[in-house]
């Protein structure tokens, strides 16, 4: 027998009062899902607004003390230089070469006679060279990896992430490009001459050293000629004399400086431009940037290019900042000298003795002032405004502060 329930004037079977109560329920509980996650968005996304604001803050604030946070100096007799590299740092001189990590503790250690040390870095290797010597070590995070014995003395180095390295070697008029393995064996040697292909100023290889790119400063009638060529080490290049595959002449200018930024994009500078070259077989020229003032220094990043610039009239200079599209990103003024300029994250960090200046790339000045040390070398840290600070024997974490 049925059941039904009276409703006004009408009686209703308990089966529909049932499933209207329940899909009253179910309406309930969906309002309330949906003003729960209405709730939870405009939390997050106050969340977000917050934190997008604390960064900015923080972003554009500027200081101009520093706390000391913890003091890693040894005791040492020797005059050190320092490169960032990997998740450590690379601390050589006369003596050899050491990887330390951020606590100045020793990674490894490998001992050397370098009279001149000059230093080449990338992402998987560097390699150190005596200026003017014959020898050449090759490393990686694990340490030596390879050593090289040339047999002319040393100008220039450039090394790949394979620890591949080619090198500028003097010879009075005739100097030689040499490229080498790790195992020291020589992979192709190249004669320049003065009346042909003019002499080498700078060297630069691809990350898997399938390129090489070198810069000749050549004299034709009293005129400056730079050139900028490229060589294929790989199919492409085979079928081309010397594995040239591209050059470029500008007239009136020096080319000082060539570096690849990945396997596909690489940058000359010279005195008044800097050409963006795309190509990982044939180079070419996709962009070119005029520079309206005098270089007084050039540095690069994987994604920046910066240059300190003098103004006109002794007025200080100008930190300028491109991406690697050609674009520029930062143009701020500022005075006083800093010999030493570095891109490092999105930071530009310019130091002189114990003095620094420190901005952002997108041109907020985040420091300057008195490190209350003379540094060699300033590496950002994790953590908020905080670095590590080195010269000599000293290594010092600081924390930047109002």
């Amino acid at each position: 027998m049925s059941q039904r329930r009276r409703t006004g004037n009408r009686s209703v079977p308990f089966s529909e009062v049932r499933e209207q109560d329940t899909e009253g329920r179910n309406k309930g509980k969906g309002r309330h899902k949906k003003r729960h996650r209405k709730r939870l968005f405009k939390g997050l996304l106050l969340v977000v607004v917050i934190v997008l604001l604390g960064y900015i803050y923080f972003e554009r604030q500027t200081y101009e003390n520093i706390q000391e946070v913890k003091d890693y100096s040894r005791e040492s007799s020797d005059n050190y230089s320092y490169r960032e590299f990997a998740d450590g740092i690379i601390r050589y001189s006369r003596d050899g070469v050491v990887y330390l990590n951020e606590k100045n503790e020793e990674i490894w250690n490998q001992p050397g006679q370098i009279q001149n040390p000059i230093i080449s870095v990338n992402k998987d290797a560097f390699a150190i060279a005596d200026n003017g010597g014959d020898s050449i070590m090759v490393f990686t995070e694990a340490g030596l990896k390879g050593e090289v014995t040339t047999t002319l003395p040393i100008e220039k180095i450039a090394v790949s992430n394979q620890g591949i390295v080619a090198a500028i070697l003097k010879n009075e008029d005739s100097p030689k490009i040499a490229t080498y393995d790790t195992a020291g064996n020589l992979l192709v040697e190249h004669q320049a001459t003065m009346l042909g292909t003019g002499y080498p100023m700078a060297i630069a290889l691809s990350g898997d050293a399938s390129m090489m790119a070198v810069s000749y400063l050549f004299i034709q009638d009293t005129e400056l000629i730079s050139k900028v060529v490229y060589y294929n080490f790989g199919t492409v290049g085979q079928s081309k004399t010397d594995n040239q595959v591209a050059l470029d002449t500008y007239k009136n200018s020096i080319v000082p400086s060539i570096f690849f930024v990945n396997n596909e994009t690489s940058v000359a500078v010279s005195d008044v431009e800097f050409i963006i070259y795309k190509g990982s077989q044939i180079p070419e020229a996709i962009k070119k940037v005029q520079l309206d003032k005098e270089i007084k220094s050039m540095f690069h990043s994987e994604r920046y290019i910066g240059f300190v610039l003098e103004n006109d009239g002794g007025s200080g200079y100008e930190l300028r900042i491109y991406n690697m599209r050609g674009n520029q990103t930062a143009s701020v003024n500022f005075k006083g000298e800093y010999g030493n300029v570095k891109i490092s994250g999105n930071q530009v960090i310019m130091s002189e003795g114990s003095r620094a200046c420190i901005f952002t790339t997108k041109g907020f000045k985040k420091f300057q002032g008195d490190l209350e040390m003379d540094v060699a070398e300033i590496i950002p840290l994790s953590g908020m405004n905080t670095y590590l600070l080195m010269n000599t024997n000293i290594m010092k974490k600081i924390r930047l502060i109002k």
